[in-house]
């Protein structure tokens, strides 16, 4: 009894802390995209001097914050018992559209284009295609792959996205121009807090592949590089 008391209250703390996690971030969001927009606004109208100085510091501080509220949840998803699962029946396109819209703003800055190539089907067969998945993890975990690509890959370049049916699953790939990863690294880059030597320079915390294999593992289905 007195196990799953403890078990019981354990749950219901996980289950406060994502509520507020999900409140804070719901909070933040709406005030940083109005500095992000203003800002924008104000470093149009002041093309020089002082003014414009301002307005690109103003943008450069609400990235930061935008970029260190992101890894915060992250880094709280990352928490196993965090993850909880709600699959349902959906289609690859929109998990895939989902997920763009989420990336395009980001992707515009950079100048890179992210393509959607249609539903392939190798068979041949052309059909109605569904996957069972959780929507709001699959999406995320789409997030966290679009981002790396937009993190790493060069300005004005083009990350594809692809759902492949085959036989007894859906492949989703994402493929961006980037430098790629060492194959000495690519059994390590899903570790929990790995970071690249050579990425040190770029921000991060090593969470958002960790979290893609997480997320893509509890829906049975697997990542690979």
């Amino acid at each position: 009894k007195a196990a799953n008391l403890q078990r019981s209250r354990a749950l219901q703390e996980r289950d406060q802390v994502m509520a507020l996690i999900s409140n804070i971030t719901h909070q933040v969001r709406t005030p940083l995209s109005n500095i992000m927009l203003y800002g924008g606004l104000l470093q149009e109208q002041a093309k020089e001097g002082e003014a414009a100085m301002l307005a690109a510091k103003i943008l450069g501080q609400a990235e930061k914050m935008e970029f260190f509220m992101k890894e915060l949840v992250r880094t709280s998803y990352a928490e196993q018992e965090m993850i909880k699962m709600r699959p349902e029946k959906l289609s690859p396109e929109e998990l895939i559209a989902a997920a763009c819209q989420n990336a395009e703003l980001s992707s515009m800055k950079k100048g890179i284009m992210i393509r959607l190539l249609p539903l392939s089907y190798p068979g041949g067969r052309q059909e109605a295609v569904f996957c069972l998945a959780d929507k709001k993890w699959t999406v995320e975990a789409l997030d966290n792959l679009l981002d790396n690509g937009i993190k790493y890959a060069p300005a004005n370049s083009e990350i594809t996205v692809e759902a492949v049916c085959l036989e007894s699953f859906v492949c989703i790939r994402v493929s961006d121009q980037g430098p790629g990863i060492p194959e000495e690294e690519q059994a390590k880059i899903f570790a929990r807090f790995y970071r690249s030597p050579s990425s040190l320079q770029t921000p991060g915390f090593g969470i958002g592949l960790y979290l893609v294999r997480e997320i893509i593992s509890r829906e049975g289905g697997y990542v690979r590089q």
